[in-house]
């Protein structure tokens, strides 16, 4: 993760196991995946993708068409074209696209290929993977909801989704936050 005062335990196991029985902080899953029909799923960490393969596993068994967009180049341990490719995640996808803009952190519109911006047009929901995507993204106006999927790793995000959410929300805390 590298973030100052995250640190993740030797033992990731029970690590992983401590973080999971606490919870989601903040789920709003049940108001979320009513509106997944037409998905654009934002990934994250390579470390991660697997298990958000899990997930678009599941979204596509409820028949929701899923788009997913990756980096086209290498940023920090995002998810690129290439680790898609090698992966298979377009295996649990009805299509896979870069993102556009090179090695930007977090998600622009403004950087969006054509096919990614009609997919995000046409979305019914558009889901959001970790902080970088969260900080970007809430510094647009989307004209749909959006499902933000994270561990809060600063106070000052943890304060920002407080407010917005109306829920105490904390550093360490994982939150599936639909901002409508």
């Amino acid at each position: 993760y590298g973030v100052t005062g995250h640190d993740v335990a030797e033992d990731f196991t029970r690590y992983f196991r401590e973080v999971f029985a606490r919870g989601l902080a903040v789920d709003d899953s049940e108001k979320f995946l009513p509106l997944a029909k037409r998905v654009v799923f934002f990934t994250d960490n390579c470390g991660e993708v697997i298990f958000d393969m899990l997930f678009l596993e599941e979204l596509k068994k409820t028949g929701a068409h899923v788009t997913v967009v990756v980096k086209d180049a290498p940023m920090l341990n995002d998810v690129t074209v290439k680790e898609a490719r090698e992966i298979g995640l377009a295996s649990v996808a009805d299509a896979v696209y870069s993102g556009g803009g090179g090695a930007l952190l977090g998600t622009h519109p403004a950087a969006f290929p054509p096919e990614v911006a009609a997919a995000v047009s046409d979305a019914t929901l558009l889901i959001a993977k970790g902080l970088a995507n969260y900080e970007s993204m809430t510094e647009y106006e989307w004209d749909k909801p959006v499902a933000y999927l994270m561990m809060i790793k600063c106070d000052a995000v943890g304060r920002d989704l407080s407010e917005y959410s109306g829920r105490a929300v904390k550093k360490g805390d994982l939150v599936a936050y639909l901002r409508e």
